[in-house]
């Protein structure tokens, strides 16, 4: 093809590797460098563990991720009393929680490499046959499905689960890995049902219920560290959304999407007299608490652009009710740089300082 091929190199020479791409300056036919590198070449534990230790964490330390961990004790449970049940990736197999299923369960975890395409319409193809298929993919990965997840999937209302990891900021991973959009480019497929759990006991109920529904399901959370917040209303089948603060006379009410947002609310509702809301399913909205709070000022709370997402869906419900405000409170129509999420919050004005200014 009128390629010229050089190499193999050292990649780790720096001093060679300058010199060659000088030489290739002033070559005018295109050139294919190859250069033999080592994943993590000079820091040891990352040389030998390639596959955890690829990220930019503060001294490498891998981060502890409460909905990640939990994959594996809530998914041999499952498997244990379903044997239809099988869980795919798209080389995210430890990020995902599904290292040590496919370790004790190897013929029930299918890694099909980086392709998520591929794996999402594998999963229909399981589904149609009879299996009942958990795709786990990042918030930021699952992007790249998005035309299988539309046809081969929600078009012929299969009943795919879809696990979706890492939603919402996700801090240092960067730019391309930020999950703010899923709620954006699922919201409008038709038959997908979409749950954000609040923890993860409520994560474990959610599977049960999409495992029992004929249709497919995404459910969406963050990375970190999350502690159990107290149910008020078990999630079930009927898809409602639970209220966690019952203020009866407030003119406020917070509707929050995941743990952050509901943590964050609770914050506010500390000083405020405000009701809030675990709107746990995004999709259908609970359309029978949203008329119970008509009149009132609804504040929304998602880690998602704020365009097409939580917020957008319930202010789209309200649009003919002249009497109910609603503020759409989420991501800026902007790419989230690099940072600690906290910071992330900040810029996005998701902090408890900012919702109260709101409120007054």
């Amino acid at each position: 093809v009128g390629l010229k091929y050089v190499g193999p190199f050292d990649g780790h020479n720096i001093k060679s590797l300058v010199k060659i791409f000088n030489d290739f300056k002033s070559n005018p036919r295109a050139t294919l460098l190859h250069l033999k590198t080592v994943k993590g070449k000079g820091y040891e534990p990352a040389e030998t563990s390639s596959d955890v230790y690829h990220g930019v964490s503060a001294n490498m330390v891998s981060s502890k991720n409460s909905f990640s961990d939990a994959v594996y004790p809530i998914g041999e449970k499952l498997i244990e009393k379903n044997d239809k049940i099988v869980f795919l990736t798209a080389g995210m197999a430890i990020g995902t929680g599904l290292k040590p299923i496919a370790e004790k369960y190897p013929g029930k975890v299918y890694d099909v490499g980086i392709s998520e395409e591929y794996c999402v319409t594998l999963a229909a193809g399981m589904a149609v046959s009879g299996l009942r298929p958990i795709v786990c993919l990042y918030s930021t990965f699952m992007q790249r499905a998005y035309d299988q997840t539309v046809v081969d999937v929600c078009l012929q209302n299969l009943p795919v689960i879809f696990m979706l990891d890492r939603s919402g900021l996700v801090g240092a991973d960067g730019v391309t890995h930020q999950g703010v959009f899923d709620l954006s480019y699922l919201s409008h497929i038709p038959n997908l049902k979409i749950f954000a759990p609040k923890d993860v006991a409520e994560l474990e109920r959610m599977l049960d219920v999409a495992l029992s529904l004929a249709c497919p399901v995404a459910i969406r959370y963050p990375n970190g560290q999350n502690l159990p917040i107290e149910d008020k209303k078990e999630f079930s089948v009927d898809c409602s959304w639970e209220t966690l603060v019952d203020e009866k006379n407030a003119c406020t009410a917070i509707l929050a999407v995941g743990p952050r947002m509901i943590n964050l609310a609770l914050k506010v509702a500390q000083n405020k007299k405000v009701t809030v809301v675990n709107a746990r399913c995004v999709k259908p909205l609970d359309t029978a608490l949203l008329d119970a709070l008509r009149g009132k000022k609804i504040i929304t709370l998602e880690e998602n652009s704020k365009i097409g997402g939580f917020g957008s869906a319930v202010a789209c419900y309200y649009s003919s009710d002249e009497k109910t405000k609603v503020i759409i409170l989420g991501v800026k129509d902007k790419f989230i740089e690099h940072a600690k999420v906290d910071s992330q919050l900040r810029c996005n004005h998701l902090t408890a300082e900012e919702v109260a200014k709101i409120i007054d």
